[in-house]
């Protein structure tokens, strides 16, 4: 019995640890989606070059179909659901729970796509429309890391 319960002790453990790791490079390769784009802005690339390395990154980030960027100076409308800068979605009409890799828990984008804000100085620049692909799950981190991206190109964006 007690052969047992060593047993199962030790797979709980080893189970902890390969999911830390797990997040822990998930959490890695966000990181450097951001510094990508940052680094892009701190080399002085032109505004539409940062744009298309951040459109880029959020395909991969959050697994997308589409990621396009519409140049406004017009808030969001409400056509959308849309990024709130508290990394939740704003006038979703409901939420699909799914699980990713590694077993971490997201919610899936909504499937008629989503809005981006872009911010420069506070007021808004534009926007990123992300097509979400089918039962795909976005961590609340890869919506954070989202954000911290639209944000970079808000750091450079003057009109073309």
């Amino acid at each position: 019995m007690l052969l047992l319960v060593v047993g199962v002790l030790v797979g709980t453990i080893a189970t902890a640890g390969r999911s830390a790791r797990v997040r822990e490079n998930v959490a890695r390769v966000e990181l450097h989606r951001i510094h990508r784009v940052a680094e892009a802005v701190a080399s002085g690339r032109p505004s539409a070059e940062v744009v298309d390395v951040a459109r880029n990154e959020l395909r991969d980030l959050l697994e997308l179909q589409d990621a396009r960027f519409e140049p406004s100076s017009e808030p969001d409308d409400d056509s959308l659901p849309r990024f709130g800068r508290n990394e939740s979605i704003e006038l979703q009409r409901e939420m699909r729970f799914a699980m990713k890799d590694g077993g971490r828990a997201g919610f899936e984008l909504p499937p008629e796509g989503v809005q981006l804000a872009v911010l420069a100085h506070g007021q808004q620049v534009g926007r990123f429309v992300l097509t979400p692909s089918p039962g795909v799950a976005t961590t609340l981190e890869e919506r954070l890391a989202a954000v911290a991206i639209a944000d970079q190109v808000g750091a450079v964006w003057s009109p073309p």
